[in-house]
């Protein structure tokens, strides 16, 4: 009996994982994801990062951060808008979050680029039917990024 249990709790453990590994890479497909986003793995999701240096202290939370196939830790952050469009101060928040990051995880590679992910119809409430489109943008430096949460600390 107790094998006809593990057997049935394997294959049910199995299926489960499958049909949301299928709808996670459903979900890459249809938001038109970037190809290196779509091979990279997700390692932070609605995080909160925290700087705590010589008097410096910064609170953020960074919508996703991936790691992408040559290690490198890419970040991504959404905004709902009426239209497709990056403004100066999405780049500056990314840096910022890119700053901490540096600041907190010694060793790690950041990219010097990251994504602003733009939904022009949050109220469908069928998200196969969001309208998302991704901005590749280049950050600014971590130092100069550092200066600026320090100026606004």
């Amino acid at each position: 009996m107790n094998d006809i249990m593990l057997i049935t709790t394997l294959l049910f453990a199995s299926v489960l994982y499958a049909s949301q590994r299928s709808l996670y890479f459903d979900f890459r497909r249809r938001e038109s994801m970037p190809e290196e986003l779509k091979r990279a793995n997700l390692e932070m999701s609605e995080e909160e990062i925290i700087l705590k240096k010589r008097g410096l202290f910064a609170k953020r939370r960074v919508d996703q951060v991936f790691i992408g196939k040559k290690g490198n830790w890419i970040i991504v952050d959404s905004k709902t808008r009426r239209r497709h469009e990056v403004k100066w101060n999405d780049v500056l928040q990314i840096s910022e979050y890119r700053a901490i990051l540096a600041e907190t995880n010694k060793g790690i590679e950041l990219s010097s680029h990251g994504y602003i992910r733009t939904v022009t119809n949050p109220e469908e409430k069928d998200r196969r039917k969001l309208n998302v489109k991704y901005h590749k943008v280049e950050l600014i430096s971590v130092s100069d990024a550092l200066k600026l949460i320090e100026k606004n600390s």
